[in-house]
């Protein structure tokens, strides 16, 4: 029954929006659709969790009354969509054209919706830490802290997350998890393409330009992620276009007002770009909003914007008494003007040395000494180049794939004469303040979502590419992306699916057999887990067969008596080793608990179990279970 919820309540949601007349109609309800979506699964997330009612019951029960409305409404408006000038357009050599393009973006979707609803995510992010703090804020009813040796876990806000894990928090587990941030991917690419079409761009630019920002990998190679980065960047998208599109503009501005703060209540990352981005919309709109006679809705909105902020960022103030997570969550920000520049020059960097990450698989040495010489010029120092800084195709670090950053002189100078300078400024302006925002980080593509919005449209925008047969060129540069996405995605799919998911894997934790029996043997009770930063959710498994309790070691690494403890909660305990003789925990990062044990001995550790009476049961190539008789 929740799992029906679960994917009507979206749909409902866009029929509860009355439909308009102007072009883009259908992409327009479908925005305002999903952003009434994303609205609803926040308010109705932040209110359990602040009252302490977080449980799937408590969750169904509201989101359930939420559809009846919704539901009512809809069947009021009626679905109404007329397909006959879409048709009669599909029929043209430059429809069939898009709506190939548009099938093969859908089958790589696809193949990315069916993996996760089948085996669940292999995002390495949304399994250490996005899922397994939806699964503890169940467990306790609330978003209180809890011991425990990943920071991710309660330091940052909670906003995205009681958005992407609606189907957990439904009690269906995290299979399926990446239906919402399809949702929210599909809401961005259609304001994309809306935007195109309030700048003048033909349907057919526009429809490109919407393909090629779904290519892109920051966009197309996520939507099996948990990814907080989508839920924070529609918003900011969704606003724009509500404050251009709305008649009402006491509305529109209310709506744009809330959005971003919905944007920013998921994740502080986005905030420069809402305010460039908002800047400008307001700007744009300057006039309609000063013939405004009352202010009093825009007013309120503020107020309720500022209500979304502050109740995300509150359980981390209350852990921390700041609101960037303590010392470890300052830790990533740049600290200089000159980690700041050089965060800003290894970011361009990465990069233009993207489209070389496709050619992997024949040159892979020669990429890595490339990229090696191109970071040493720009001041970085390593004696192994990082893996993570490599230009390979991933889902956290690529942005555009094929489509280099390096033709984007070319584009800002096709653009008309009035567009040329405010484009050329709302990019760099955009670009650098995202870059510089982590040290140590080349690739922060994930948080460029709106910036990569607008690249695209450059391409859409730019006049080279508007007669005769050079429109063709822009149509073969989106075709390259979007098959290059597809291959990515079926060499992902069956890596995934077999070496990285069998024994001996990155995401091998537990067996089907072992976890079942640890779930019928804890009747109740939770698995005790002592590890550095784990992937949780690959222990509790898809299903969440049991709850979860971290054992933390004081600062002297004598764990004896937190093991003897352990005893008498449960009779189970994972170690997660990772494969090393050691345990390390990250110094910066001090939970609410205390000082906690930075390196833990795996050999001290076992010996440790076995004289207060814990029983190895079975060894794997990343975790130990042990058991207590």
């Amino acid at each position: 029954m929740t799992i029906i919820l679960y994917i009507s309540f979206p749909i409902l949601c866009f029929l509860a929006i009355p439909q308009s007349s102007r072009p883009g109609a259908l992409a327009e309800r479908m925005v305002f659709g999903i952003a009434l979506h994303e609205f609803l699964l926040l308010v109705i997330g932040l209110t359990l969790g602040l009252t302490s009612h977080l449980t799937s019951q408590s969750y169904t029960i509201l989101t359930s009354c939420a559809a009846i409305p919704l539901a009512v409404q809809s069947w009021k408006n009626g679905i109404r969509i007329n397909p006959t000038h879409l048709f009669r357009w599909l029929w043209t050599r430059r429809g069939a054209t898009a709506l190939l393009l548009a099938v093969i973006m859908s089958v790589t979707f696809a193949l990315q919706l069916g993996f996760d609803a089948l085996y669940g995510t292999r995002h390495f992010d949304g399994l250490l830490y996005h899922i397994p703090r939806v699964v503890f804020w169940l467990q306790q009813g609330n978003f209180d802290a809890w011991p425990t040796p990943t920071w991710g876990h309660i330091g940052p806000p909670v906003g995205a997350d009681v958005i992407l894990g609606q189907n957990i928090l439904l009690g269906n587990g995290w299979r399926g998890v990446g239906f919402v941030t399809c949702l929210l991917s599909v809401g961005a690419i259609a304001c994309v393409y809306i935007a195109a079409l309030d700048f003048r761009l033909s349907r057919w630019r526009a429809a490109i330009v919407a393909i090629l920002f779904s290519s892109f990998p920051a966009i197309g190679l996520r939507i099996w992620s948990v990814n907080s980065d989508m839920v924070a960047a529609f918003p900011v998208l969704a606003s724009y276009i509500a404050l251009h599109r709305l008649r009402d503009v006491k509305f529109g501005l209310a709506i744009f007002v809330v959005l971003n703060g919905i944007a920013v209540a998921c994740k502080p990352t986005v905030a420069p770009l809402a305010l460039l981005l908002g800047g400008f919309a307001l700007w744009q709109c300057r006039q309609r909003i000063f013939n405004l006679r009352s202010f009093a809705l825009p007013c309120a909105a503020t107020v309720m914007a500022a209500a979304f902020v502050i109740s995300s960022y509150w359980p981390v103030y209350v852990i921390f008494a700041d609101i960037q997570g303590g010392e470890f969550g300052r830790a990533h920000k740049v600290g200089s003007f000159i980690e700041f520049t050089q965060a800003v020059a290894m970011n361009t960097g990465h990069w233009m040395l993207e489209p070389l990450g496709y050619l992997a698989p024949i040159m892979k040495s020669t990429i890595t000494g490339i990229a090696e010489t191109v970071y040493r010029s720009l001041g970085a120092h390593f004696n192994e180049l990082p893996d993570g800084w490599n230009p390979w195709p991933a889902q956290d670090i690529s942005r555009t794939g094929l489509v280099s950053i390096l033709l984007l002189p070319g584009l800002l100078v096709g653009l008309p004469s009035r567009a040329r300078m405010p484009a050329t400024i709302l990019f760099l302006a955009g670009f650098v303040s995202l870059s510089g925002l982590l040290r140590f980080t080349p690739f922060t593509a994930r948080y460029t979502i709106v910036l990569l919005a607008g690249y695209a449209l450059l391409w859409g925008g730019t006049r080279f590419f508007q007669r005769g047969n050079r429109r063709w060129i822009l149509t073969g540069i989106v075709a390259l992306n979007v098959f290059a996405l597809l291959g990515v995605v079926s060499i992902r799919f069956y890596v995934d699916k077999t070496k990285r998911s069998q024994p001996g894997g990155i995401f091998y934790y537990l067996s089907n057999q072992d976890r079942n029996t640890i779930a019928h043997d804890l009747t109740g009770r939770p698995l005790q887990v002592i590890s550095g930063d784990a992937l949780d959710a690959l222990l509790v498994g898809p299903d969440i067969d049991f709850s979860l309790r971290h054992i933390l070691c004081p600062s002297d690494g004598d764990c004896s008596q937190e093991l003897r403890n352990a005893s008498l909660i449960s009779n189970w305990l994972a170690i997660v080793h990772n494969g090393d003789k050691v345990i390390r925990i990250d110094e910066k990062w001090q939970g609410p608990t205390g000082k906690m044990c930075s390196e833990i001995s795996i050999p001290v550790l076992e010996d440790t179990l076995t004289k207060t009476g814990w029983h190895l049961y079975r060894h794997n190539h990343l975790v130990d279970l042990w058991n207590y008789r």
